[in-house]
């Protein structure tokens, strides 16, 4: 099978996956948002723990697609198969939106409730940054370097070698405990009122990243085609000039 057509293109909007998925992102994303009270756990940092179903599901999403990126490139390495490069890059795309949202919002909260933007000896906080600079790098590779077998070839280990900071991002409180994430949230995890509202907000953001994941896909393998056509009436012009 042709290099361009090695993985079909996702179906349009009109599809019944794509409606069903947004129905459910609908639903969710409105469970997500009527938690407008401060449960008393958390009372003194005031409402600014809402942006919390904005932080954790964005976390979690960037989590989640990276780790989809160390999948899809071990699995191009051993195959050789475009289509898994094409989903590295796809889940790399919305995998550093998520991150970049982690970031935003995580700020945002910090600025609110312990009147600070950024602290450069926060663990969690800097290991995330530089997770966000490595994969940043990571789509920088894949859109620098026209050389398309050696792209995939490079950008599969860089996507590999990127994991290496995932486990440093969610374990930096235990392991090197300087953080401004105070007890306080512990409460977040166990407070019953809050935590199915926390829930169904994951579940409603991570279809919306996943629904861009399919999209960014069907991008992908729409310009593969495009540049296959393109580099096949070159040849035919160069055949007839010659």
């Amino acid at each position: 099978m042709a290099e361009g057509s090695a993985e079909r293109a996702p179906r349009g909007s009109g599809s019944f996956i794509v409606h069903a998925l947004a129905a459910i992102a609908l639903v969710s994303t409105l469970n997500a948002l009527i938690a407008y009270y401060v449960p008393p756990a958390i009372q003194k940092i005031e409402q600014s723990y809402l942006i919390f179903y904005y932080h954790l599901p964005a976390a979690l999403s960037c989590l989640i697609f990276f780790t989809m990126v160390l999948a899809a490139s071990i699995a191009f390495l051993v195959t050789g198969n475009p289509a898994w490069d094409r989903r590295a890059r796809a889940a790399a795309g919305v995998g550093l939106l998520a991150c970049t949202i982690t970031l935003a919002t995580g700020s945002t909260w910090a600025s609110a409730a312990w009147n600070t933007w950024w602290d450069w000896g926060d663990a969690r906080l800097m290991s995330a940054a530089v997770m966000w600079l490595t994969y940043a790098g990571y789509v920088l590779l894949q859109a620098q370097i026209d050389d398309a077998p050696r792209r995939r070839r490079f950008a599969a280990v860089f996507g590999i070698l990127a994991f290496v900071n995932i486990p440093l991002v969610h374990w930096a409180i235990e392991w090197f405990g300087e953080t401004h994430h105070p007890e306080t949230f512990q409460d977040l995890a166990s407070d019953p009122e809050i935590t199915q509202t926390r829930w169904f907000g994951v579940l409603a953001f991570f279809i919306f990243y996943l629904l861009l994941y399919r999209w960014r896909l069907a991008r992908e393998v729409t310009k593969e085609r495009l540049e296959a056509v393109l580099a096949r009436v070159r040849r035919i012009e160069e055949g007839a000039s010659a």
